[in-house]
């Protein structure tokens, strides 16, 4: 299961032991986790644990923003992926129509060596792109962890005020 679906099940489960007044108990969607102020996520957790509302003080509950929904959005890294493959493909456009390539192109017939100068562009052009889109992966992932981090943070929060965990 993917962490963004991990998000989405935490807080349903979050939000399915409370009443469905629950401001948690109808999340479908990514976006609907920005929906949440601070006074959302207190009557939640206070649903959540059975304590009162006024023993789980509002300012303990961070809201997820808008800029941490985008980090966690696969969409988010497209601008890095394209300047990126943009600048290596120019790169390699430049080098395949390059002095190099036409001297690879000359000598002797049947010597291979521009398909074996054609191979090696590619080969740079193809781990470029990997480390690009690896790069973007990663990011994508920090984003969803500091949300699931929230998450957590407000249920072990409010579950230490409970008595549940120490």
């Amino acid at each position: 299961m993917s962490l963004l679906q991990d998000i989405l099940s935490q807080i349903q489960t979050i939000g399915g032991y409370g009443s469905e007044s629950s401001p948690f108990a109808n999340v479908t969607s990514y976006e609907d986790l920005v929906s949440f102020d601070p006074a959302s996520i207190q009557s939640a957790m206070a649903e959540y644990t059975g304590v009162s509302s006024a023993d789980l003080p509002q300012s303990m509950f961070l809201p997820i923003t808008p800029g941490m929904l985008t980090a966690g959005r696969a969409k988010s890294q497209s601008p890095f992926i394209e300047s990126k493959g943009t600048g290596f493909l120019h790169d390699l456009t430049k080098t395949m129509g390059g002095e190099e390539a036409r001297k690879s192109y000359g000598g002797f017939a049947g010597t291979g060596a521009s398909s074996k100068f054609k191979r090696q562009a590619r080969d740079v052009y193809g781990a470029e792109m990997g480390d690009v889109l690896t790069t973007a992966g990663t990011t994508q992932q920090e984003g969803l962890q500091s949300i699931w981090d929230m998450i957590n943070s407000w249920r072990e929060s409010a579950l230490k005020i409970a008595g549940d965990i120490e």
